[in-house]
Order: C-alpha cells, then sequence, then structure tokens
C-alpha cells in the first residue's frame, strides 16, 4: 500500500507517508484502517499526511468526497485536532486545497510544502 503510517507512544500523533502512486482505494484503505486502529487516541490526535514523495495519484476528486463525507459521519475517531498535509507545489495543489475546503467546518487542515514547517505547525518533534 503506498499510505504508510506510524503512531507515536501515546497515541496522540500519526505520520502518514504516502509514496509511489496513490490510488482511490489506497486513500479509503487508509481511512478505514485509522478509523480502526486502536493505538490512535479518539479525539486528540494531531496527523502528518506527508505526500511530498509521490510520483502521480489517481486520486479522484469523488474519493476526497467520499473520504469526508466518512470523517462527518465518525468525527470522534477519524477527525484530528490538527490536520498538515505536505505536498509539493506542482502535484496536488488543488487536490489538497479541495479537500481542506471539504472538511474545514471539523477539521483543522493546513497544507505545507515541507514536512518541518508542518510539524512545528502541529506542535511535534522532528524526530517524530
Amino acid at each position: 500500500m503506498p499510505i504508510k503510517y506510524t503512531i507515536n507512544n501515546d497515541g496522540t500523533f500519526i505520520h502518514a507517508l504516502v509514496t509511489g502512486s496513490p490510488t482511490d482505494k489506497d486513500l479509503l484503505d487508509y481511512g478505514d484502517a485509522l478509523e480502526n486502529d486502536s493505538r490512535i487516541r479518539k479525539p486528540g490526535f494531531v496527523e502528518l499526511f506527508d505526500a511530498s514523495r509521490i510520483d502521480d495519484t489517481d486520486v479522484s476528486i469523488d474519493a476526497l468526497h467520499l473520504l469526508a463525507e466518512k470523517l462527518r459521519a465518525n468525527p470522534d475517531k477519524l477527525a484530528a485536532v490538527k490536520l498538515a498535509i505536505v505536498i509539493r507545489p506542482s502535484l496536488l495543489s488543488q487536490k489538497a486545497a479541495y479537500y481542506k475546503k471539504l472538511v474545514s467546518d471539523i477539521e483543522n487542515t493546513i497544507v505545507f510544502y515541507d514536512v518541518s514547517t508542518a510539524k512545528t505547525w502541529l506542535g511535534v518533534s522532528e524526530k517524530e
């Protein structure tokens, strides 16, 4: 799966790393995995979704809508206190901004171009 994630010891920080060419299925499977992962402190976690290393993506607007609907249906399990999406400037800019707009009423989301700045905003150390 092109989306792998780690969780810190107290379950308050999710670091997702996206590589390769993720698809709609990969994104929706990631949402399912987070929803069912008992290691995550829910609610109360922050999330870094690092998509800066992807080659290309086939993720559709429809998949973003499905993920946003899933988030709205179960915010206690899926909504991060803060979500930092890290992308390369030319790739995913429109889709990341679109997703940010979709969830702006239930999740504090900002799009970044570097991981270090995103981690500072999330309040996590560079080591995590």
